[in-house]
């Protein structure tokens, strides 16, 4: 019995649904237009048209409407005061059983609706509350429900559209007509047209308004994960480029004249929007209290409180004219607050350059004291009062440095950093002082209300022609020792590895854009003298005599720089542009140099004893940690530039008027286009040292004219005492190693020597070597002994000097020689000389076995073995040549 009566439910069920959903498709709902427009425009309270008309019986009786237009009071405008694209119109019951359509609830699909307010302060939404009281006097009259689904909401006043509108607004609106108010619980997304910006997020709205009763509202706005970046704008009209996460509760009160605001703002996550997010958050609380008198226009502000972190601000005063046009007179104070909060506020709304990142995490710490008044347009507003601190340190890399007592004091747009000391070390005291310059908008830009209200204030509206911040460091009569500590301290690496003596003093300004902040601009100058600095790798220190360097944003300048080491002084300058890979530049010149002296300076050529104040450096006590630092210093080099010395020596050979281009870069120096004058003679260089492997390599490439033989007579056998000649002399040497047995050992090269014009002086080598080879005696020569050109190819290897197979000729003669000769000054040469042509008359012969004269012609071929050191050679006959003789040249 019971499954018989399911069954029989659910048949008259589906019964009813079947008719629910075929009968109104088989009525006509024409003739229910008039009436239904009649009822529309008796609750709206205005003339209602629509399209195509079809009625419903689900889930209550009603009828569906198709592009329906809500005409506008003219006193609004012309504009339609909506637009909907579908509408649904549930009739009331209690109507039906009456026989008459009252209107229960509209649902509203993809309607614009325009809220329009006019002077004096009538809006056209009331009429939607007071259209029916007049018609239906002495009654109680039903409430209208209206349900909006994705609409849009746009605002108009005294005929102009505002560029701020709601999207995507859902929600629903009850109209009750016989207590005169709006109750509302909607939502949607604020958006402004003139930015075509995103929306920051959505926004509800709970609560109820009565425009019959004075216009009381008592409303609770609320929004959650709104973007501030986006609301900002939304406001303002601009983008101050600051990311952050806002969540509100607000509530609102009062009447439309006087609204009564008091709720609370919490903004997190808040950072520059181009920046990455910071470690940890410094969430900002607001707590406000305020109300704002649209006849007065003015919003005051009884009770502001804004907390982040462990500190506290309060504001309060007024607000003219909020909006676009808003002029400020307000009151910020803050007792006891703690100083990192700020600075840790700063940050995260400020971008510092990446140079600035080496010196590690900042800040600021200590209490806060003050009061300062705001005054003047919210866009351009003006300052008056001082903030002081109390028990403040600076934190630099982790280093807490005492400061002495702060003032920061504003005086309209100008704010003021009183001298303040910082206790860098206890001999060390670095002053600070600065000042922050605030921009103002030229004159032409200020609309004419504005001008005309700054002008009763005294304050011009002309354009401030600077803006920004500037602070200036200043370190004066400091000892370079104490600052070389100080850098230390903050583990800079570029002060790990020195240790400096000497009076010094410095200044550095840093300067940059108020806001929207932007990397500072560095400058600066810093003064040495009469100072030492101890360089790992260097034996012996670096004297400083004078040295101005000179820093300009990006640009860095050391002129003039005059230092010494050991004997040698060095005067010219340094310079760099540009990032950190670029190359420096420089232009120095040196007084007379010895290379030999020169490489005791490094202690890894010369293994000299080391400079004593090395010793003193932390971490680099003893030798290998001194020849890591050096050569961590000498991994760091990225020069070129320009270098010259009076006097270049090494081992007696001395270059006059040396100059030449240097490149030094990832462990290679490069000597090019070096000039200069050896002897009578003037050369030309390529030079390079690498000391990327175990041991250094290096290679020359050099070429020597106009060398005059008589200036190296001393070096010469003591026969060529008197030769007098020109020469040349070009090749290539290479060699590794850093000491002079070690390059000796590897020297290798070759080259080429060319002789012209040789005077060979009292040195007859025909006669003598005719007295060798027991030949007897020529005739002396009438005329110089001349040879005019001659070229020997020389080859270094083994320690040793060889010297190519050469022949040359004069006086008829034919020689060739060949050798070597060994650093050590042993020689072994041969010679073969022919002297069957000569052109001076033999004396005698000492050859008795040849009884005719062509058969001794044949026999003055021979050769000769030269060998003994250098300054005292031994000739011996070997053995007579009688085919093979020397070729003439």
């Amino acid at each position: 019995m019971k499954s018989h009566r399911y069954r029989r439910f659910a048949f008259w069920a589906i019964l009813v649904l079947l008719v629910a959903w075929l009968l109104p498709s088989l009525l006509s709902a024409e003739r229910f237009r008039r009436r239904l427009e009649t009822r529309l425009e008796q609750a709206l309270g205005r003339s209602v048209h629509f399209g195509s008309i079809s009625p419903k019986l689900l889930p209550l009786p009603g009828f569906s409407l198709d592009n329906v237009t809500i005409s506008e009071d003219p006193a609004f405008g012309s504009e339609p005061f909506a637009r909907v694209d579908h509408a649904d119109c549930d009739l009331a019951l209690w109507g039906l059983l009456r026989g008459r359509i009252e209107l229960g609830r509209l649902r509203l699909e993809g309607a614009t609706i325009n809220v329009v307010r006019s002077p004096p302060d009538r809006w056209n939404v009331d009429r939607l509350v007071s259209a029916a009281a007049p018609a239906a006097a002495g009654r109680n009259l039903p409430t209208l429900s209206i349900e909006v689904q994705d609409a849009r909401l746009n605002f108009e006043e005294d005929t102009v559209k505002k560029p701020f509108t709601v999207t995507g607004l859902d929600g629903r609106v009850i109209i009750d007509r016989a207590a005169g108010a709006f109750s509302f619980d909607v939502s949607g997304t604020p958006v402004r047209t003139d930015l075509g910006l995103p929306s920051p997020g959505r926004l509800a709205l709970v609560g109820a308004w009565r425009p019959l009763a004075g216009g009381t509202v008592d409303a609770t706005l609320r929004t959650r994960g709104a973007l501030l970046y986006d609301w900002i704008p939304l406001v303002t009209g601009r983008n101050p480029d600051i990311y952050g996460v806002l969540d509100v509760d607000m509530r609102v009160g009062g009447s439309l004249r006087l609204l009564t605001l008091d709720g609370h703002l919490r903004l997190s996550r808040t950072r520059r929007w181009e920046s990455l997010p910071p470690a940890g958050d410094l969430p900002i609380d607001i707590s406000a209290k305020a109300a704002l008198d649209r006849d007065g226009g003015k919003l005051r502000l009884s009770q502001v409180v804004a907390g982040f972190g462990k500190s506290r601000v309060q504001l309060g005063g007024t607000v003219a004219e909020p909006g676009a046009q808003a002029m400020l007179d307000l009151t910020a104070s803050v007792s006891g607050a703690h100083v990192e909060d700020f600075s840790a506020l700063v940050a995260r709304l400020t971008s510092r350059p990446a140079s600035w990142a080496a010196l590690g995490a900042t800040g600021i710490t200590g209490l806060a004291d003050g009061q300062v008044s705001i005054q003047g347009p919210w866009m351009e507003p003006a300052y008056f009062g001082s903030f002081t601190t109390r028990a403040a340190h600076l934190i630099v890399r982790g280093v807490s440095l005492p400061l002495s007592g702060t003032v920061i004091q504003a005086q309209g747009r100008h704010i003021e950093l009183a001298p303040t000391h910082i206790e860098a070390t206890p001999a060390l005291d670095i002053i600070a002082q600065g000042s922050l310059r605030l921009v103002e908008r030229g004159a032409s830009e200020i609309a004419p209300r504005r001008r005309a209200r700054l002008s009763r204030m005294g304050r011009p509206p002309a354009a401030s022609p600077a803006s920004g911040y500037q602070l200036a460091l200043a370190i004066r009569a400091a000892t370079a020792r104490d600052v070389v500590a100080f850098a230390r301290n903050l583990n800079l690496r570029a002060a790990r590895d020195l240790d400096a003596r000497g009076a010094m003093s410095a200044t550095l300004d840093v300067t940059g854009n108020g806001w929207p902040p932007a990397p500072p601009a560095l400058s600066g100058t810093a003064e040495l003298r009469g100072a030492q600095i101890g360089l790992p790798g260097l034996s012996r220190p670096l004297r400083i005599r004078e040295a101005r360097l000179q820093l300009d944003g990006d640009r860095v300048v050391v002129s003039p720089a005059s230092f010494a080491i050991g004997a040698s002084t060095f005067t010219g300058r340094v310079e760099h542009t540009g990032p950190r890979s670029r190359p420096w530049s420089f232009d120095l010149r040196g007084g007379d140099l010895d290379l030999g002296q020169a490489t005791s300076w490094f202690e890894a050529l010369g293994h000299r004893p080391v400079y004593d104040w090395l010793a003193t450096i932390p971490g680099v006590g003893n030798l290998a940690a001194r020849r890591a630092a050096g050569t961590s210093i000498f991994n760091a080099l990225n020069a070129r530039g320009e270098f010259s010395s009076p006097l270049l020596s090494y081992r007696g050979v001395n270059l006059r008027g040396f100059h030449a281009g240097v490149e030094i870069g990832q462990r290679v120096i490069h000597v090019s286009s070096a000039s200069f004058r050896i002897s009578s003679g003037r050369g030309q260089a390529e030079a390079t040292a690498d000391l990327n492997g175990l041991l250094p390599r290096l290679s020359a490439e050099f070429s020597i004219a106009g060398l005059r033989l008589e200036n190296w007579a001393s070096h010469l056998p003591p026969q060529l005492a008197g030769v007098r000649g020109s020469a040349r002399l070009e090749g290539r040497l290479s060699a590794e190693g850093t000491s002079r047995a070690g390059l000796q050992s590897t020297l290798e090269g070759r080259g080429t020597l060319g002789l012209v014009n040789v005077d060979l002086g009292r040195f007859d080598p025909l006669r003598d070597a005719a007295h060798a080879a027991d030949w007897g005696d020529l005739a002396p020569s009438r005329v110089p002994l001349i040879l005019r050109s001659a070229s020997l190819d020389l080859e270094v290897k083994n320690q040793r000097l060889v010297v190519k197979p050469a022949r040359f000729q004069f006086a008829g003669a034919a020689f060739e020689l060949s050798g070597s000769c060994a650093f050590d000054q042993s020689a072994q040469f041969e010679s073969i000389a022919d002297l069957r042509h000569v052109d001076r008359r033999w004396l005698a012969s000492g050859d008795a076995a040849n009884a005719h004269e062509d058969e001794a012609d044949q026999s003055r071929v021979t050769r000769f073995l030269l060998s003994g050191p250098l300054d005292a050679l031994n000739a011996t006959r070997e053995e007579r040549v009688s085919e093979a003789t020397p070729a003439r040249p």
